[in-house]
């Protein structure tokens, strides 16, 4: 848990995954474990208690090709949930989850 919340920490420093990876000299497939891992353990333990504005925002990526939709937490700053696609639907899978 230790080398796995450092490598964490060392890839959240660095811009580009691959350069992160380098440093505890770890294969590309290795980090993808271990941030599914971190990010599994992060949404167990999230709580939406105290959530009194939200924003409900759309990101696209790939040169604008693909798209997400995102809903954040105002006040705490921080990312609630994201779904793939930007239309309606995705609004409402937003709000009911």
């Amino acid at each position: 848990m230790h080398f796995e919340a450092f490598t964490v920490a060392v890839m959240m420093a660095w811009r580009s995954l691959t350069q992160a990876a380098d440093l505890p000299r770890l294969h590309w497939d290795r980090v993808q474990r271990l941030i599914d891992r971190a990010v599994a353990r992060g949404l167990a333990q999230r709580s939406t208690e105290g959530v009194r504005r939200v924003g409900l925002d759309e990101k696209s990526f790939e040169r604008g090709q693909r798209y997400v939709s995102l809903m954040t937490d105002l006040d705490g700053r921080r990312v609630l949930e994201v779904v793939a696609g930007p239309d309606t639907a995705q609004a409402v899978a937003l709000w009911e989850a």
